[in-house]
């Protein structure tokens, strides 16, 4: 069975709250319980699970309040409400919410398993989906970077033969034993100076262009 990293379970009655929490730790590597909306709340913020199965009607802050101020934080996440048939009229506000389901009182462990594998099936998928969204944006990105490198090694090459030149001239003058013009050097030393700033603003255009986001990051194709 696959499991995802973490279960929020809010349920107020707490020995219903014990009977399941068994049950839903056989889907995920962590499970954090609640036992109010509030405290469902505090514990989604410090833990973002990827689930949660929550109560409607609880004290201090009921299931649909809670939804409400998650859904703010994060549109991802699946929440499904346990509801027994009394809690009729917070369906029209609950679909609202979007939320990914409903499971009625008592809970039958056969539909809360059936609801839970599709919803990890779900995400794997969607967590599958960005992955390989990721990687096609990192092969064209490598791909612009073997066409900047060819623009770049193009650019390079004339300001490479000007400085190659220049040195080449007056290595050849010292051979010779030739005077050098002070005035002449001067204005090839800025030459000198002009051409490697150039190369130097390539430099920075291109390390602007490609930062390595996903270069360490490995990701599997199934």
């Amino acid at each position: 069975m696959k499991k995802i990293k973490s279960i929020l379970y809010v349920e107020d009655e707490i020995n219903v709250q014990n009977e399941l929490a068994e049950f839903l730790e056989n889907f995920c590597d962590n499970l954090y319980t609640a036992n109010n909306g509030f405290e469902g709340l505090e514990l989604f913020k410090k833990y973002t699970p990827e689930i949660i199965i929550t109560d409607i009607k609880m004290p201090t802050m009921d299931g649909l309040e809670m939804t409400t101020k998650i859904k703010e934080i994060s549109e991802d996440v699946s929440i499904v409400f346990t509801t027994a048939f009394s809690d009729v009229l917070y369906f029209q506000e609950a679909i609202e919410l979007q939320v990914e389901g409903f499971i009625l009182k008592p809970i039958s462990l056969d539909a809360l398993d059936k609801k839970l594998c599709n919803l990890i099936s779900s995400y794997e998928l969607k967590k599958e989906l960005e992955e390989k969204e990721q990687m096609l944006i990192q092969s064209s990105k490598l791909a612009a970077m073997g066409e900047m490198i060819g623009n770049i090694a193009h650019q390079w090459r004339q300001p490479l033969s000007m400085i190659s030149t220049i040195a080449t001239s007056y290595e050849l003058k010292k051979e010779l034993g030739e005077e050098i013009n002070l005035n002449n050097f001067i204005n090839d030393m800025d030459t000198i100076n002009k051409n490697a700033q150039y190369l130097s603003h390539t430099i920075d255009d291109f390390r602007s262009f490609f930062t390595p986001t996903f270069i360490n990051k490995k990701y599997s194709l199934k």
